[in-house]
């Protein structure tokens, strides 16, 4: 039997109400050469049943029912599995948003690059007909080169957020052993991009959004609480510099670099606050101290002794309980556009 040139691997964890609407979108594809891997990360509803049913009803699905490990787990099974020349991730509420999504792909594909990059849409949840542009980078299909692509990472147009907008030489991944990191409760894609492209030389950028991802589902693993959060973006943060100062051209300048540098770290900050801003109403008292101790402490070690920490902490504290009460989104920009300048000037001093 002849290997599928795609293998599309879909992760599942509770979401039968959106699967046959994203194995639909891949079924009623112009392309037919694939291999769909439907993963059952240990669901609790019916979603296993519902992929039982999709695999009997099409050849090319086969499902895989696994104990509950998160995304990543359920990936590299899919990864494990997968027979195809390269393969695309599809989270299970999302779709490709046309019937010729694939067809486009493949025509793209023919120089055989290690990565396909495409655009990306999003709908809320609320109201699935609509959508949006999110803005996650610029493409302008072409081939680049790696050092090309680090160059314009490094310079801002361009991120490497998800998994679900790249088609992934799978011969590469097998090659290098590039998974997933199962411990990573938030950015797992990221890390497994920028791991990813250590191992490219060329890359093919295209125009058209070919992926829709649902946005503020509930449940959905992206839109949770996560604790400690700005360690684990200064940690992500870290990859991202290393990995681009690594790849980039002689013609990014040192300036260039330690301002790319600088823009991480602050995106880091900014991203770990609004995580906490959104969250905050849920949080219980506890679990508010914690998270605003470990933001000021990590964004500004060693400099804050235990009365001006806690004297922060209670700004923020009050700050915060006042904002959500209030309903004032205005303030809490304020807040945070406050703490990102002072790190920034930290940054400088030190």
């Amino acid at each position: 039997m002849s290997k599928p040139f795609f293998s599309i691997v879909i992760p599942a964890y509770n979401t039968a109400s959106y699967l046959s609407r994203s194995v639909g979108s891949l079924l009623q594809q112009s392309f037919r050469d694939f291999e769909i891997l439907l993963i059952d990360d240990g669901s609790t509803d019916n979603t296993g049943d519902m992929i039982d049913r999709l695999q009997a009803m099409d050849p090319r699905v086969h499902g895989l029912h696994i104990a509950h490990g998160g995304v990543s787990a359920a990936r590299n099974s899919g990864l494990q599995l997968a027979q195809g020349s390269y393969v695309l991730f599809v989270d299970s509420d999302d779709a490709l948003v046309v019937p010729d999504a694939l067809e486009r792909m493949y025509k793209c594909l023919g120089d055989m690059p290690e990565m396909l990059s495409f655009g990306i849409l999003a709908r809320s949840a609320a109201k699935p007909e609509l959508m949006r542009h999110p803005g996650f980078g610029e493409t302008d299909g072409r081939y680049r080169t790696v050092s090309e692509t680090a160059d314009d990472c490094i310079r801002g147009t361009i991120w490497f957020i998800s998994a679900c907008t790249h088609a992934y030489r799978l011969s590469v991944i097998r090659e290098h052993q590039i998974r997933f990191r199962e411990s990573l409760t938030f950015g797992e894609d990221r890390l497994f991009n920028w791991n990813y492209l250590r191992h490219c030389r060329r890359l093919f950028y295209m125009e058209d959004k070919l992926y829709v991802y649902t946005d503020n589902r509930e449940g959905s693993g992206s839109h949770r609480f996560v604790a400690g959060m700005l360690q684990i973006l200064m940690n992500l943060q870290e990859e991202n510099v290393s990995t681009m100062l690594a790849l980039c051209g002689d013609g990014i300048s040192g300036e260039e670099k330690d301002r790319f540098r600088a823009k991480c770290f602050i995106s880091a900050l900014r991203e770990a606050w609004k995580h906490l801003v959104h969250y905050y109403p849920s949080l219980s008292g506890e679990q508010r101290s914690q998270e605003l101790k470990g933001i000021l402490t990590i964004g500004f070690p060693g400099c804050l002794n235990r009365k001006t920490l806690r004297r922060r902490q209670l700004l923020w504290l009050y700050g915060l309980r006042l904002a959500v009460k209030l309903r004032a989104v205005w303030l809490l920009r304020i807040f945070i556009f406050a703490e990102c300048t002072l790190f920034r000037w930290y940054k400088k001093r030190n």
